[in-house]
C-alpha cells in the first residue's frame, strides 16, 4: 500500500493542511479524495494537462500573459518559469517543461537587460543609487536554480544584493540567501540565514 494509507499521522496532517477537502461531506470521502489526488497516475495526468495548457499560452517571445489574449508579463513569466524549474529539479526533468524554459529564459534576460539599462541611466542622471525590488530578486533566484551563466546584468544586480536590505521579508531573505550562495556571496548568505533563524524562534 502507499504511504498515505499506511501512515495515520501523515494522512491526518495532509487532511488538515488541505482546506479544499472540506467540501466533501465525510472523513472517509475526504481521505479518498486526497488519496486519489496523490495517486501517481493522477499526478502525472494532472501535470501533463497543466503543461499542455501552459504551452498553449506561451507567446512566441517566450513570455506568458496574465490571461489568454493579453500581452506578456515579466512577473507572470518569472513565476511560471520558477515553478517549472523547481518541477524539473524535483522530477529529474520533463521534456515539455524544459522546452518552455528554454524559450522563457531568453525573454526574461532580454527584459532584465532593458531594466538594468534604465536603472543605470537613472542613477547617472540623478547621481543616486537604486536598490532592488522583489522582481529583481525573483529573477536572480530563477537564474540560480537554473544555473545560468553570470552576465553583466547579473553582476550589476548581485552587487546590490550583497548590500543589506532590511525591507526583505523572510521569503525574500531565503531567496536572497540561495542567490548569493550560488553566485559566490557565501558571507552575506550566511548572515541572511542567521537572521532568519533569529526571527523564527
Amino acid at each position: 500500500s502507499d504511504p498515505f494509507t499506511r501512515n495515520a499521522d501523515l494522512r491526518q496532517t495532509l487532511l488538515d493542511e488541505s482546506p479544499w477537502l472540506m467540501q466533501t461531506k465525510t472523513e472517509a470521502k475526504r481521505e479518498a479524495t486526497l488519496a486519489e489526488n496523490l495517486d501517481d497516475a493522477t499526478l502525472k495526468a494532472n501535470i501533463t494537462t497543466a503543461l499542455t495548457e501552459l504551452e498553449k499560452m506561451q507567446k512566441r517571445s517566450g513570455g506568458w500573459p496574465w490571461f489568454s489574449g493579453m500581452e506578456e508579463s515579466v512577473w507572470t513569466t518569472t513565476h511560471i518559469s520558477t515553478l517549472l524549474a523547481r518541477q524539473q529539479i524535483l522530477t529529474n526533468g520533463n521534456g515539455k517543461a524544459h522546452q518552455m524554459l528554454d524559450k522563457a529564459l531568453p525573454y526574461l534576460h532580454k527584459e532584465m537587460h532593458k531594466t538594468v539599462k534604465e536603472m543605470k541611466a537613472y542613477e547617472k542622471k540623478y547621481k543616486t543609487t537604486l536598490g532592488l525590488g522583489e522582481g529583481h530578486y525573483r529573477y536572480l533566484y530563477l537564474c540560480a536554480i537554473t544555473e545560468q551563466s553570470q552576465s553583466a546584468d547579473m553582476d550589476y544586480l548581485l552587487k546590490k544584493a550583497q548590500k543589506a536590505n532590511h525591507d526583505l521579508t523572510m521569503y525574500g531573505k531565503a531567496g536572497c540567501a540561495v542567490i548569493l550562495a550560488y553566485f559566490g556571496g557565501e558571507k552575506r548568505s550566511d548572515l541572511l540565514l542567521r537572521s532568519m533563524l533569529e526571527h523564527s524562534v
